[in-house]
């Protein structure tokens, strides 16, 4: 467990300690990359749906690292997958695809997969990647995409859309 938790420190920085994270409104929900913050302050800002998703998710003993890569398959959006678990926490990834040209999109991705990580953490039993799976088939049975996921992807592109200031902005998922 503890050399899960240095690699965790080692591959994704000194930019996900727990002061910087208590700094945004979701201490439960950290960027590997701080620069990319913006993406869950302006998303939650703007998607009732994803602000109630961290909420909900920082009530759990879920806590999610968030990565955007630019080194995810080609028509890969994003994952989120258990990391590790300890008595007190379980850590999960999320990745989201860096190569999306628009902020609307990563933020809708970012709702879709942080929706798993809510599932994972309303789910206590779910302890290892093993159980993850277990989880999957349960939640989605006959091997479909988790319904509350992608309602969360799809309400999160309405409400971004809807949003004056992004519409009007056309950002691009990096910001200016």
């Amino acid at each position: 467990m503890r050399l899960m938790a240095a690699t965790l420190l080692l591959c994704f920085g000194a930019d996900i300690s727990p002061a910087a994270a208590a700094e945004d409104a979701y201490p439960c929900v950290r960027f590997v990359d701080a620069a990319a913050r913006w993406l869950l302050r302006d998303g939650s800002r703007h998607s009732p749906t994803l602000a109630r998703i961290a909420d909900a998710l920082c009530r759990t003993d879920v806590i999610v690292y968030v990565r955007v890569d630019l080194t995810l398959k080609p028509g890969l959006a994003g994952s989120c997958g258990l990391v590790t678990a300890t008595p007190v926490s379980r850590f999960l990834v999320v990745r989201l695809n860096g190569r999306m040209p628009l902020a609307g999109d990563l933020m809708a991705v970012l709702s879709h997969e942080l929706e798993h990580a809510l599932q994972i953490g309303r789910a206590a039993w779910v302890r290892t990647p093993r159980d993850v799976l277990q989880l999957q088939r349960i939640l989605t049975p006959g091997g479909r995409h988790a319904e509350s996921a992608e309602r969360a992807e799809a309400a999160t592109r309405l409400e971004i859309a809807a949003a004056a200031p992004l519409r009007t902005a056309g950002l691009r998922a990096r910001p200016p």
